[in-house]
């Protein structure tokens, strides 16, 4: 996955089930504007691995929230 930031500022991304609960997540920390990226390895924050099924990836960089669909398949 991979987020362009304009300014200055950090990344938070985190994944949701369809149920609402959260899966995992990622914060960048401070960054500097550019190009952030990272991968999902499809486990939980347990270190589990995740079921396949679709998934949702908030990333909230600049004040700015989007939302997409994540669909895994084992």
């Amino acid at each position: 996955m991979r987020c362009q930031l304009a300014m200055p500022g950090s990344v938070v991304a985190t994944i949701y089930d369809v149920c609402g609960r959260i899966v995992s997540a990622f914060d960048s920390g401070p960054r500097s504007s550019g190009g952030v990226e990272w991968a999902w390895d499809g486990t939980d924050r347990g270190r589990r691995p995740a079921g396949s099924g679709v998934y949702l990836l908030d990333v909230e960089a600049g004040g700015v929230r989007h939302r997409r669909q994540l669909i895994l398949l084992r």
